[in-house]
C-alpha cells in the first residue's frame, strides 16, 4: 500500500511537469465525423453535461476531483491532492495534519470521440497550463455515474457521481 501511494504521488507530479513544459497539446488522431464519433455523441454527449465528482483517499492521500462539462463543450475542474504521514510521537504512532500537495483549478474543453487507432471511445480534455490534458478511456455515463479510466491514476477505473441534477 505505501508503495502505491507513493508510486500515485510521483505520478502525479510528474504529469505536473510535463503538462508544464509542453504548450503544444495536440489533437488525437481520430474519427472526428466518423459514424461511431457520432453515435458516441448522439448518445452520451448530453448525459456527460453537468458537475461529476470522485474521491479517492487512504490514511495518508486524499486525491478529490471535480469537473463540470459544459453543453458548448467548454470544461471546468478543481483537483485537490493532500498527503500526511504517520509519525511517533511520544512512542506512539500518529498522523500528521493533511499537507496540500496540489489545489489547482483549470478550465478547458471536452469532446467525446471514437479513436479507431486504438479502438477506443475517449472523453478528450483539453486545458490551459494543466495536467488534464488526457485522452480517457470512456467506460460509460448514466444519471448518476460517469465512469472513466482515470486521468490520474494509472490504470484505475473511476466512478464519478453527479453532483447536480441536470440529467
Amino acid at each position: 500500500m505505501k508503495n502505491r501511494i507513493a508510486f500515485i504521488l510521483l505520478y502525479f507530479i510528474s504529469l505536473l511537469l510535463v503538462s508544464s513544459c509542453n504548450e503544444d497539446h495536440e489533437m488525437p488522431i481520430d474519427d472526428n465525423k466518423s459514424q461511431e464519433t457520432l453515435r458516441l455523441r448522439d448518445l452520451y454527449a448530453t448525459k456527460v453535461q453537468g458537475s461529476w465528482h470522485h474521491v479517492f483517499e487512504t490514511e495518508k492521500v486524499y486525491l478529490g476531483q471535480t469537473y463540470t462539462f459544459e453543453a458548448d463543450g467548454s470544461v471546468m475542474g478543481h483537483v485537490l491532492l493532500k498527503q500526511r504521514h504517520r509519525v511517533m510521537v511520544n512512542g506512539e504512532s500518529v498522523l500528521t495534519d493533511w499537507e496540500t500537495i496540489d489545489d489547482e483549478n483549470f478550465t478547458g474543453t471536452w469532446d467525446l470521440r471514437y479513436m479507431s487507432s486504438v479502438q477506443k471511445n475517449v472523453l478528450y480534455i483539453t486545458s490551459s497550463g494543466y495536467a488534464v490534458n488526457a485522452v480517457i478511456d470512456f467506460i460509460g455515463v448514466d444519471d448518476n455515474i460517469l465512469e472513466i479510466k482515470s486521468p490520474l491514476l494509472i490504470n484505475d477505473i473511476i466512478k464519478m457521481s453527479r453532483i447536480d441534477t441536470q440529467p
